[in-house]
């Protein structure tokens, strides 16, 4: 079995993935070492015009799909090159003790499903490029270390399921911040350093960097942005939040604001915790009184929809019951009752015959006129009650 640290993150995936793939491996050394052959060791380290065996080897396929279950050790970080496979569209990274996502996970601009469950990620370790996914539709964070869901999936805008389940205090978290006031959902955290410490001997490429990082814009598929720059900046995102409110740049130890909100509902679900950033106490209130209102509105709303539907229900049934037509059905019910006894009461008649008489076992005493008068009786009270549904299902209506 390969190690991690016996070699390099690229080859160790690159053994990976060809483990089973026989075929592909063969296809890859016989068109991959005669380019680097090519190219000589100072050529490549003077012009970095080399890629790695991964990267060399996800570029010579398009690959739709990349399931990577269980192929880290504890302590070991994924490759980036995983992230520049653009095409793909179910990306697999199942129990590998992942702490952090890297920011260049918005390159993959058509993924649709991400599996990051039995991880050890926290609310930190989403990174705010993720919306740069655009296509993404189904995101599944099971058995994680998450108090509530990180806000930036707020802003997956084609984001249509969500998987939370059996994460660190999740619920207890989402009951203690539920029932608190606007005080106790916004948390201050000191932090290490103050902002200003950490940003006053900043030079211009970085404040420019960061004021790219502020605007929210996909970096990464602008094509005015040379790749180096993209590089720079997908460096500079990592270790990085921004304020939820005014989208300001943070370093993971400055000191800033936790904001704690709820959706009810979100995505088929009642009360789902969302945890924000803010820089100040100001933008976290920006942030969580808004929350605040609409979640009552929207409390209130589901009340009166439920109410409503209580009282209309109770109206129907009230209707069904005292209408004349449904005393007409009823009548027609006991009368059909009372037709059957007295056919039974005839065919016990009929079936204890005179001395010296012949019949038919089984036959009965009816008239085909009776049975005639039976099954229009029966067919007259299921036409009486089904004209009776229409006009009540006809006044009836769920507002």
């Amino acid at each position: 079995m390969f190690r991690v640290s016996a070699i390099k993150p690229d080859l160790w995936f690159l053994a990976v993935a060809l483990k089973d793939s026989k075929d592909k491996l063969i296809h890859f050394i016989r068109s991959e070492m005669p380019r680097r052959n090519f190219i000589s060791s100072a050529e490549s380290s003077l012009l970095d015009i080399n890629p790695s065996f991964l990267l060399s080897y996800l570029s010579a396929f398009n690959f739709v799909e990349l399931r990577l279950d269980n192929v880290l050790e504890p302590g070991s970080q994924l490759p980036s090159d995983i992230f520049r496979c653009i095409n793909v569209r179910t990306l697999s990274l199942k129990n590998n003790f992942i702490k952090r996502i890297s920011p260049e996970i918005g390159k993959m601009i058509h993924l649709e499903r991400l599996f990051l469950t039995h991880n050890q990620l926290d609310v930190k370790a989403i990174p705010f490029t993720l919306p740069f996914c655009s296509m993404l539709r189904e995101v599944y964070l099971d058995n994680n270390l998450l108090d509530a869901l990180p806000c930036i999936l707020l802003r997956v805008a084609n984001l249509r399921r969500v998987h939370r389940h059996g994460n660190h205090n999740y619920f207890k978290d989402t009951f203690m911040f539920y029932h608190t006031d606007i005080n106790d959902r916004i948390l201050q955290l000191s932090g290490l350093q103050p902002i200003k410490t950490l940003t006053k001997s900043q030079s211009l490429q970085s404040l420019s960097g960061a004021a790219v990082l502020s605007s929210r814009q996909n970096f990464f598929n602008n094509p005015a942005i040379p790749p180096s720059l993209k590089s720079y900046l997908s460096l500079l995102a990592d270790n990085k939040e921004l304020c939820d409110a005014c989208s300001m740049v943070l370093p993971l130890l400055a000191p800033k604001y936790r904001v704690f909100t709820f959706k009810n509902p979100y995505l088929g679900n009642t009360c789902v915790p969302f945890q924000h950033t803010a820089c100040s106490s100001e933008c976290a209130e920006r942030i969580e009184v808004p929350a605040r209102k609409e979640q009552i509105s929207s409390a209130r709303q589901q009340d009166w929809e439920y109410q409503q539907y209580i009282r209309e229900s109770t109206l129907y049934l009230e209707d069904l019951v005292g209408s004349p037509v449904s005393q007409g059905v009823l009548s027609d019910s006991l009368r059909s009752r009372s037709s059957r006894r007295s056919s039974v009461g005839s065919r016990s008649e009929f079936r204890s015959p005179t001395p010296g008489s012949r019949s038919r076992p089984g036959s009965s005493g009816r008239t085909p006129g009776s049975r005639a008068s039976v099954a229009s009786g029966h067919s007259a009270s299921k036409s009486g009650s089904l004209a009776s549904l229409r006009q009540n299902n006809s006044n009836c209506g769920i507002i």
